[in-house]
């Protein structure tokens, strides 16, 4: 006559679980550890370099190692490449897991501080070849749309359009806001998208009032 189950026995799954959950615990660390590291994939483009916010670290600190900046460059140009080829090395067994929990956003380097930022500016046209400026960061009377642009999402994603590697996702920005202008003016025919670029004031600019000279960079136009 059997006398069933010796109380508290367990099945080799129960056993085991304690183990597969530290494996998984291990594994899931290891995987945002190396998400986690910082990337420089999205600077990896030479014309991202050229921007004169990072030519002027790269003149700093030339400076200050006794070295000339096309040499640096050069070289600090050759040390990114290397990482981030190892950063994909190391990601590619993750990647999977990475992407099916959403858990895949790098960290970016931060370089310097943004000395040459971009404003962002939309302009219309209504067919007689005349651009009127609807909408510009920190403008207070082209504010077109202003509550949209006060999002933390948008104003992320325009910051990441100003610059020249990020170009695709600002066409693609620039289009989905002319068409917004499109359904709210019949008479609009065309919108053009572009940005501000300037030194930032100094203290003493500031002070007074100066606004140091600057250019339109990126026009992107848009035609009904």
């Amino acid at each position: 006559m059997s006398s069933g189950p010796t109380p508290g026995a367990r099945g080799p799954l129960s056993a085991a679980w304690p183990h597969l959950r530290a494996a998984f615990v291990l594994f899931h660390l290891a995987a945002i550890f190396v998400a986690g590291m910082p990337s420089t994939d999205a600077a990896m483009k030479p014309s991202a370099w050229k921007d004169p916010t990072v030519q002027a670290e790269i003149t700093a600190w030339a400076d200050r190692l006794g070295t000339s900046a096309p040499v640096l460059e050069a070289q600090l140009y050759e040390v990114a490449k290397g990482w981030a080829r190892g950063r994909r090395v190391l990601e590619t067994p993750f990647a999977p897991y990475l992407a099916l929990t959403a858990t895949d956003q790098t960290w970016q380097m931060f370089v310097a501080p943004h000395v040459y930022p971009t404003r962002f500016e939309i302009a219309v046209e209504r067919g007689d070849g005349e651009w009127e400026t609807v909408f510009q960061e920190r403008s207070p009377t082209a504010t077109w749309n202003e509550a949209l642009f006060g999002t933390e999402r948008l104003r992320a994603s325009i910051f990441r359009w100003g610059w020249g590697a990020y170009a695709s996702a600002y066409h693609k920005g620039c289009r989905a806001l002319a068409a917004r202008l499109f359904a709210e003016d019949a008479a609009v025919v065309g919108v053009r998208c572009r940005f501000w670029k300037a030194r930032s004031p100094s203290p003493a600019e500031a002070r007074g009032g100066e606004e140091p000279e600057g250019k339109y960079v990126y026009p992107h136009e848009v035609r009904r």
